[in-house]
């Protein structure tokens, strides 16, 4: 892979991991942005009768955390059911997500072309350290960025959870943060955006969100993109050259994977010159 290849996925409000490996192994992203409702999604809770929870707990008896790595049979036999319930139904599947969700962060982090990976906290997920939860299992690693400010190129970026930019009081101290940034990642509505691009005195160029919606649009001179439904929907953004973003779907069962490009060299519509620079550290 050329050095000069700067790929950003941006994956939020996710459905499974089952299987994802391939799409990270296919699209060969150089940095990984978690953009909130990781393991508890939130918005597809679907409740589990006490026939599939007996079943499900039988079938995960002796199944631990820390473990190992292997997806027992009954992902499989459920589908999408036993990856879209409810994060906490029970003690089992709870345990199940954690697993899953760190068999995937570990084959990232084995990866040779990714440099960084970044958690944000959603709505949803709000009392989850992702950062403490994958050191529990996979010890310190340089490259999870623990801190909000970080450079991509010449530009600084801030990663914020949703409580940051939502409740009114704790945006009050990130707003500084947010003035001084050229790439916002968060996890937020799009009214919370209007709200905090209302309130600052310079705005960031670039917005890139978890949430809802897979869409981008511009509010004043801001350029935002919006994502949730991972697998089946994502975003990669392509600064190697210029900037490319793609809206990406990928089915972790049938392996399939489908982009669109949506944008292309976009120097002329957002407000600033945008070109490739190696990573620097702060």
């Amino acid at each position: 892979m050329e050095s000069s290849f700067c790929r950003l996925l941006c994956i939020s409000d996710v459905k499974t991991f089952v299987d994802c490996e391939k799409l990270i192994d296919e699209i060969k992203p150089n940095y990984i942005l978690f953009l909130g409702d990781i393991l508890r999604q939130g918005c597809q809770r679907f409740p589990i009768t006490p026939k599939q929870k007996k079943e499900i707990e039988k079938e995960l008896q002796g199944y631990t955390f820390e473990q190992d790595f292997n997806i027992p049979k009954i992902v499989k036999k459920h589908g999408d059911f036993i990856i879209q319930a409810y994060y906490d139904s029970c003690e089992a599947i709870k345990i199940l997500f954690q697993n899953i969700f760190i068999k995937f962060v570990k084959h990232c982090l084995d990866k040779k072309e990714i440099k960084r990976i970044v958690f944000i906290r959603g709505n949803n997920d709000a009392d989850i350290n992702y950062n403490d939860l994958v050191q529990k299992v996979l010890g310190d690693n340089e490259k999870i960025i623990t801190t909000q400010t970080f450079k991509l190129g010449n530009y600084k970026c801030s990663s914020l959870d949703y409580d940051q930019i939502h409740f009114k009081k704790k945006l009050k101290k990130v707003m500084p943060l947010i003035e001084e940034s050229s790439i916002i990642f968060t996890h937020a509505s799009t009214l919370d955006i209007k709200d905090f691009l209302n309130r600052t005195k310079r705005r960031p160029n670039m917005i890139i969100t978890g949430h809802s919606g897979t869409e981008w649009l511009k509010i004043q001179d801001t350029f935002i993109i919006r994502i949730d439904n991972f697998p089946y929907s994502f975003s990669l953004i392509d600064i190697s050259n210029g900037l490319k973003v793609y809206f990406g779907s990928y089915s972790s069962f049938s392996g399939k994977l489908k982009t669109r490009k949506i944008l292309e060299q976009l120097n002329e519509t957002i407000p600033w010159k945008l070109e490739y620079q190696p990573w620097k550290e702060e």
